[in-house]
């Protein structure tokens, strides 16, 4: 899990991510269930929470304010 927030280099308009802390956590199992309780209490519930379209985070819009699901790539849109 990463806090981050995107940056705007006022110069020329480019994007970047910037992050500021850093957590990690072992999951035993890749299924929905084991990664819901993982993240569930350590996130503030008014949250927006970026991950990409796996089924592992599906329905965590039950417990965050915003889940935004994209393909994961290399370039900020």
């Amino acid at each position: 899990m990463a806090e981050s927030t995107v940056l705007e280099d006022f110069t020329n308009g480019e994007l970047k991510k910037s992050c500021r802390y850093f957590k990690m956590k072992k999951i035993d199992s890749l299924k929905a269930i084991a990664a819901k309780k993982q993240i569930k209490s350590p996130i503030d519930p008014n949250a927006v929470l970026q991950t990409d379209e796996s089924t592992i985070f599906s329905n965590f819009e039950d417990f965050i304010d915003l889940h935004v699901k994209e393909i994961s790539s290399s370039k900020i849109r």
